[in-house]
């Protein structure tokens, strides 16, 4: 349950800046992509999306507590904070990302197999 509360956090997200992306008349269509594979000894989960891209100077706060870029009413800055936390500390896994401004972001699940 834990995995799937980051999950529809990372496409509660990208919906949005989809959505912004819209609204300010650079694309006509939203596209968001999840994928999963295996490297080496992680399982891999990545959702990608066409939004607008993580502006450069946010970037180093994304995963902080309370950090939010939406209008007051709209989000608590808590999603991806708990994402993080439930990757990193509770499944010993990582939650990065990679972003280019107009043309989306997508953020990487690495999840270690446990060992037999």
């Amino acid at each position: 349950s834990e995995l799937n509360q980051v999950v529809l956090n990372l496409l509660v997200n990208a919906a949005d800046a989809i959505h912004e992306n819209i609204e300010k008349g650079h694309i006509k269509k939203g596209v968001i992509i999840i994928n999963t594979s295996r490297e080496e000894y992680y399982a891999v989960i990545t959702v990608s999306d066409n939004g607008g891209g993580i502006p450069e100077n946010i970037r180093d706060k994304i995963f902080n507590p309370f950090f939010t870029t939406k209008e007051v009413g709209k989000g608590t800055g808590q999603g991806l904070a708990l994402s993080f936390s439930i990757i990193h500390e509770k499944h010993g896994g990582t939650l990065s990302y990679e972003t280019k401004m107009g043309e989306g972001t997508t953020f990487i699940i690495k999840l270690p197999f446990e060992d037999d």
